[in-house]
C-alpha cells in the first residue's frame, strides 16, 4: 500500500468539505437572489407609483384641455356674434348715409367730402 495516498477517512472528510462548500455557495446565490427579486420588486412598485402619478396628470391635463377647447369656442362664438353685430351696424350706418352697400367705403369718403 502506497502511505501518500489519502485514506478513505481522508477522502469522506473531503468530499464532506466540498458538499459543505457547495451548499454554502448555494445558500449564498439564493440569498443573492432572494435580495435581487426584493429590489426589483421595490422598483416595481417605484414605477407602479409613478405610473399612477402620470395617469393623474394626464388627466388633469386632458380635463384642461377639454376646458380651454370650450372657452376658446365660446370666445369664438362670442366673436362671431359681435362681428355679425358690427356688420349690421355698418350696414345700418351705410344706409343711413344713403350709400350702397356695394360701394368702398374710401368712395363713400370721397363722396362726403366733395
Amino acid at each position: 500500500m502506497i502511505s501518500d495516498a489519502p485514506s478513505k477517512n481522508q477522502c469522506c472528510e473531503m468530499q464532506q468539505m466540498c458538499i459543505d462548500q457547495l451548499q454554502q455557495q448555494l445558500q449564498n446565490a439564493k440569498e443573492e437572489l432572494k435580495k435581487q427579486a426584493e429590489e426589483h420588486e421595490d422598483e416595481k412598485e417605484a414605477l407602479r407609483s409613478e405610473i399612477k402619478q402620470l395617469k393623474g396628470l394626464k388627466e388633469q391635463n386632458e380635463e384642461k384641455l377639454m376646458s380651454l377647447e370650450k372657452e376658446l369656442n365660446d370666445t369664438k362664438a362670442s366673436y362671431i356674434a359681435l362681428l355679425e353685430e358690427q356688420k349690421k351696424e355698418n350696414a345700418n350706418f351705410t344706409q343711413a348715409l344713403g350709400c350702397s352697400p356695394d360701394t368702398p367705403a374710401s368712395s363713400h369718403i370721397q363722396n362726403m367730402c366733395s
